[in-house]
């Protein structure tokens, strides 16, 4: 049988560890101990380190911060955490585990923008470039999915967040399946899934 275990990479860091910039390296570790990756994606980039930006200078130090553990950090450091979490996840070692990916249509974020201006910065990249990161980060990921079929890895689109646990659920029982035949061709044994 199978155990499910689901971890929501943000939830459950302390301000204590956040101050001492833990959180890059806490959400690592916790990819470590996952045997399925799940990455959801808005129309956002997500914060990453910009010099000069105070407000950005957390990133850096987290990525200084895990460094030691995960040295290939330096080579991305002007990445963005959630980009950092999926290269770790998949793009780093697209073998390491199945993952599912799931990106947000744009049109919905662009509506959530107009219905609460003051809320644009959650939902609209504030920079040409932090949109391109995106864009380009997205496409790597479906490349990657659509070019090696065999690696157990799908990209999909969701409308609404609805749509998307919906999509979920659809994609990780599918997953799970080609996981249990992964498991027997390489006769490995199931204990946990971590998701």
């Amino acid at each position: 049988g199978v155990a499910l275990s689901l971890v929501d990479l943000r939830w459950g860091i302390t301000e204590e560890q956040a101050a001492r910039f833990e959180t890059l390296e806490i959400c690592l570790q916790e990819i470590d101990r996952c045997d399925i990756f799940v990455g959801c994606y808005g129309a956002r980039y997500g914060t990453r380190h910009s010099e000069g930006k105070e407000d950005t200078h957390w990133v850096g130090c987290s990525v200084d911060r895990a460094t030691p553990r995960y040295p290939w950090l330096p080579a991305h450091r002007d990445k963005g955490i959630t980009e950092l979490e999926f290269r770790h996840g998949v793009l780093n070692d697209p073998t390491a585990r199945p993952a599912l990916f799931l990106f947000r249509d744009p049109a919905y974020d662009e509506m959530k923008a107009r219905e609460n201006p003051l809320a644009r910065h959650k939902y609209i990249n504030a920079t040409r470039d932090s949109a391109e990161l995106r864009h380009m980060l997205e496409q790597e990921i479906r490349e990657l999915a659509w070019t090696r079929r065999e690696l157990c890895i799908t990209a999909a689109s969701y409308a609404q967040p609805q749509d998307a646990a919906r999509e979920m659920f659809e994609i990780i029982k599918a997953t799970l399946d080609k996981v249990r035949v992964w498991m027997r061709v390489n006769a490995c044994g199931w204990g946990t899934v971590s998701v």
